[in-house]
């Protein structure tokens, strides 16, 4: 395996435990890269990174998925690919961690397509869903066990029949009544969580690149910061540096251009940023999105 570049600890305890070794593959500077660090970095996690040449990718031959990030699961041997994928999962087990973790990733099982040229894509259709600990139970749940629960709840539907007093139906109807407020509320609640993961994804994040690269100077200066914020001198010997930073900055205006185009940026993509920002203020308000 390549060599870790960093240990990412922190002096306070995790929010959940989480009891695997992680090893994040990055460039330090991806918006998506980034948005898997802002959420384990929130719920404390420590991890380790590599961080990946992009223009060799030398650090991430070894997989088949050729983006970034990349996740591994140490002590399972699970990799995870595409970052609002890495999310859901680690945040699915998380609610139920008594769960395999092997078992929750087959709820995000890949479509794997090749094109004419030989290029594979991978699409991951549940990537903004995060099941909850009923969901798990149900999905797990053989037949033969399903048909034991359905013995059980008939045997304990005639005993109730007989023998339940008026006091407590209404105490049992009040129970269900507020399960199912609270079903609803949740079922809300991940539906406006999934919206704006997805609203991130789609729209927000490409905005980012034109506002970053507007010119070939902007683009060089940019990625000469990056290079001082991603420690490259410590990782990629010079002439690495060099074609990452010049090559890099001409092959992301270029990106910038195309993006500014596709998505019918204003003029001024500055003001394509700021609608983005304030359609994220207006509708989050005072609630909190973590």
């Amino acid at each position: 395996p390549p060599p870790v570049t960093k240990h990412i600890t922190f002096d306070a305890l995790p929010r959940k435990n989480f009891p695997f070794n992680i090893t994040l593959y990055q460039y330090v500077t991806c918006p998506f890269c980034c948005k898997v660090r802002a959420y384990l970095n929130y719920n404390r996690i420590p991890y380790d990174v590599v961080e990946v040449n992009s223009v060799t990718h030398t650090e991430t031959k070894w997989s088949l998925y050729n983006k970034v990030p990349i996740v591994v699961i140490e002590n399972e041997q699970i990799q995870l690919n595409d970052s609002s994928m890495i999310i859901s999962a680690i945040e699915s087990y998380l609610r139920q961690p008594t769960k395999k973790f092997k078992n929750i990733i087959n709820l995000y099982e890949a479509i794997v397509q090749k094109d004419q040229k030989g290029n594979i894509s991978f699409n991951y259709p549940n990537r903004y869903f995060i099941f909850e600990p009923a969901v798990l139970d149900q999905l797990e749940t053989t037949n033969e066990e399903q048909q034991s629960i359905i013995n059980k709840q008939s045997k304990s539907f005639f005993a109730k029949l007989f023998s339940r007093s008026t006091a407590q139906s209404n105490n049992d109807s009040k129970t269900v009544q507020s399960e199912n407020t609270d079903r609803k509320k949740s079922y809300e609640e991940n539906e406006f969580e999934r919206q704006w993961r997805e609203w991130v994804d789609n729209k927000f994040v490409h905005v980012i690149s034109p506002n970053i690269y507007c010119t070939v100077r902007q683009s060089i200066s940019t990625f000469r910061w990056f290079s001082k914020a991603g420690d490259w001198e410590e990782i990629f010997p010079w002439y690495q540096r060099w074609i990452i930073v010049y090559l890099g900055a001409i092959v992301m205006r270029g990106v910038a251009i195309h993006l500014k185009k596709k998505y019918n940026l204003n003029d001024n993509v500055r003001i394509s940023l700021y609608e983005c920002g304030d359609e994220w203020v207006n509708t989050i308000g005072d609630k909190d999105f973590h």
